[in-house]
């Protein structure tokens, strides 16, 4: 069942945000009215929006684009596929379009700093992620927390603790945040020390099988950075990855990256 916001998007060519339903029957129809009207922008967004293929979802936002090739929503729906597929370089030749064209969204910043991650380019993720937050900061969106725990990321992988402790420091319990992004939040409070482990795991809806992988993950990174323990962090990962119906998360996709070399440094430990 397509929600009234679904709709909306979908037939007005907006930026994808939220877990959207796919409808075979709504294609269907889409389906009929372009056999007669092919060159109908909106059609071939709601099109992708609905189709439950990422590579017809690709495809459809490919058609759109010939129509309008400016179109900054478009290109960043079609950068969030392919960013889904893996296709981390073509992703990012969507988004830098679609932040030139649209500096004032966040969310387009933002996963144009998700796509730099996966590419391993973390210093020019965090201006991303930065830039994200001024654009949120400036219309009063609630999503700081979402960002900064990227940021922390990066800085943990480029060895900048300080500076990764430092950018926890803007969320606090009091910190606003969208009902949606509030495991990033909780994850913060746990890298702070304002909540165990054990207190953080007890949190976990395991009915939502990705926001359980994304959780995993985080306390896998909470005792490889934090904790120093890397054995106990790779067997956090491997609870990610048997979740495979998670396989299009992030922090399941983040965890797979993460593995082999958390491994080998566990089998280094094991010879030492």
């Amino acid at each position: 069942m397509i929600s009234e916001e679904q709709r909306k998007i979908m037939y007005n060519g907006l930026a994808t945000k939220g877990r959207l339903a796919a409808d075979p029957e709504e294609c269907a129809k889409i389906d009929k009215q372009l056999e007669t009207d092919p060159k109908n922008y909106y059609l071939w967004c709601a099109r992708a929006i609905v189709c439950g293929d990422i590579e017809q979802a690709i495809e459809n936002y490919s058609q759109a684009l010939s129509i309008r090739p400016f179109s900054p929503h478009t290109l960043y729906n079609r950068g969030r596929k392919l960013m889904g597929q893996g296709r981390f370089s073509q992703a990012l030749s969507d988004f830098a379009l679609a932040t030139a064209l649209d500096q004032e969204d966040g969310w387009k910043w933002h996963f144009q700093g998700v796509v730099l991650y996966f590419l391993d380019r973390y210093e020019d993720a965090v201006g991303s992620f930065q830039r994200a937050i001024q654009a949120h900061n400036h219309i009063n969106d609630p999503v700081v927390p979402f960002e900064v725990e990227w940021m922390w990321n990066c800085y943990m992988k480029l060895g900048r603790g300080e500076e990764a402790a430092g950018c926890l420091e803007q969320v606090t319990a009091e910190t606003p945040c969208v009902d949606s992004e509030k495991t990033y939040k909780t994850r913060i409070l746990m890298y702070k020390g304002n909540m165990t482990a054990e207190d953080f795991l007890n949190t976990i809806d395991p009915e939502d099988v990705l926001e359980t992988a994304n959780q995993l993950y985080g306390v896998a990174n909470f005792y490889y950075y934090l904790k120093g323990d890397t054995r106990t962090s790779v067997e956090y990962l491997h609870k990610v990855i048997a979740l495979t119906e998670a396989k299009l998360c992030w922090g399941y996709k983040m965890a797979l990256r993460d593995l082999p070399g958390r491994s080998e440094e566990t089998c280094a430990e094991s010879h030492s």
